[in-house]
């Protein structure tokens, strides 16, 4: 649509001063020409410009036409790669947390690859029109000029009156150029003003791997990491997540929670301690170097400006959508009951949707993702209690101890259903334990009691 509203005025301007005032002169040029040629020279000679004429007009109608569809194809092409490259850019961060990089570079090229087709196709289009236009021209020109030369043998009219009649040809035919200009880049400009005037009134399969990877024990070993000087963040951080286990971040606002999960997740680098992931053939320093051995799912979610669909079937998921559907109406994803458009635009950064919704669809994406380790930093923050259960529930159902799942969240109920708890405070790691464990600690029911979980 910007794209559509950015061409608008050019194609405003060639309609006016192009079709209307352009245009309208070489009509009545052309009759008062014909009505010269008539009165001196006969009817005949009258006939044979206004075949040139109607011929011109009449082959360039057709090409006109053409060009109209061309034109309509490649304004779409040019919104397609223009919208595809920008969301791209403007959820940069999502792409790189999904290890998408790749799908995204192939879908880029394809709609650029498809513009440069379509632009070619404008630039032919042209270029018969113009073909099938002198043709005409010369035709019929050289019609005239036979009737002319037979005239001048059989001395029905003199040489001079010869001379004049290709004086006159040559001033019809090169205000005829003209129109063919006009019409041609009135092709493009009618076909953008129809569409912005229409105004008023999926994503191809991914491609992962054969097998589902075997869950990650991730350790952090001795890490460090601060905002700039004098901002330290953590502190000497040591805590490992055993492989297949449900682990949960708690502590304050400002403990370090979601910049640990951060820098599991490979999204920030430490300054001093490694951090990897052991699946038990190799350890990856940075997992996220591993494509796909860990995914990071942060608390703002920014949909792409695509459809509904497109967005829940998001690389490197394989949900299908039938399944989706199923998950999304269990999860109450539309409050009043209604069907579920798959195909529904959801506008930029998920616009057209609550802030519930647009976790519950990146939620239901986890649902068909192959990983050893997911992390969740705050993703089920905008659901309500039972929502949130349901969603856990999917998730604790569909993984199990197939994938190392770290959830970094505010809500006791969280905590209740881990297997471990880490819990921090002032950038450090104080105990790491069961809530069952942990909550005897007096320092812990603190916690919990003064944040409103």
């Amino acid at each position: 649509m910007q794209g559509l509203l950015e061409r608008m005025p050019y194609s405003l301007g060639v309609v006016l001063d192009g079709l209307i005032w352009r245009t309208g002169p070489l009509v009545l040029q052309l009759a008062l020409s014909l009505a010269v040629i008539g009165q001196m020279m006969g009817a005949g000679y009258v006939v044979g410009f206004l075949a040139l004429a109607v011929g011109f007009v009449g082959v360039s109608w057709l090409g006109f036409q053409r060009q109209i569809r061309v034109a309509r194809v490649h304004n779409e092409n040019l919104a397609q790669s223009s919208q595809r490259l920008g969301d791209v850019l403007k959820n940069a961060r999502r792409v790189v947390s999904n290890g998408a990089i790749p799908h995204e570079v192939k879908g880029v090229e394809e709609t650029f690859d498809l513009r440069e087709r379509s632009e070619a196709g404008v630039n032919g289009s042209l270029s018969q029109l113009s073909g099938m236009q002198w043709l005409v021209m010369a035709l019929a020109l050289g019609a005239v000029m036979a009737m002319g030369g037979r005239d001048v043998l059989l001395g029905r009219i003199t040489t001079g009156d010869f001379v004049l009649l290709q004086a006159y040809a040559i001033r019809l035919s090169l205000p005829l150029s003209t129109v063919a200009f006009v019409l041609s880049q009135s092709a493009s400009a009618l076909a953008t003003l129809s569409e912005v005037l229409g105004l008023q009134g999926s994503v191809p399969a991914p491609i992962l791997p054969p097998r589902q990877p075997k869950p990650a024990t991730v350790t952090v070993d001795g890490v460090s990491f601060s905002y700039g000087p004098g901002r330290a963040q953590l502190q000497d951080i040591s805590v490992d997540f055993p492989a297949g286990s449900i682990s949960v971040i708690v502590g304050a606002n400002g403990s370090g929670k979601s910049t640990l999960a951060q820098l599991i997740a490979g999204q920030l680098v430490p300054d001093h301690g490694r951090i990897f992931a052991y699946t038990g053939r190799s350890a990856t320093d940075c997992p996220t170097a591993a494509a796909g051995s860990v995914l990071y799912i942060p608390q703002r979610t920014s949909l792409f400006n695509r459809t509904l669909r497109s967005n829940l079937l998001y690389p490197p998921t394989q949900l299908r959508d039938t399944d989706a559907l199923v998950h999304l109406q269990a999860w109450g994803f539309q409050s009043d009951g209604r069907a579920i458009d798959l195909d529904l635009p959801v506008g930029e950064g998920g616009s057209a949707l609550s802030g519930g919704q647009v976790q519950k669809v990146e939620l239901a994406r986890l649902l068909g993702m192959r990983a050893s380790c997911l992390i969740l930093d705050e993703a089920t923050s905008a659901l309500d209690p039972v929502s949130e259960g349901r969603v856990m529930a999917d998730l604790v159902a569909t993984h199990g101890s197939r994938t190392t799942l770290i959830f970094v969240s505010h809500r006791v109920e969280m905590a209740e259903r881990a297997d471990q708890v880490v819990w921090m405070d002032g950038g450090r790691v104080m105990a790491v334990g069961s809530h069952s464990d942990l909550i005897q600690r007096r320092e812990y029911r603190q916690l919990w009691n003064l944040q409103h979980y």
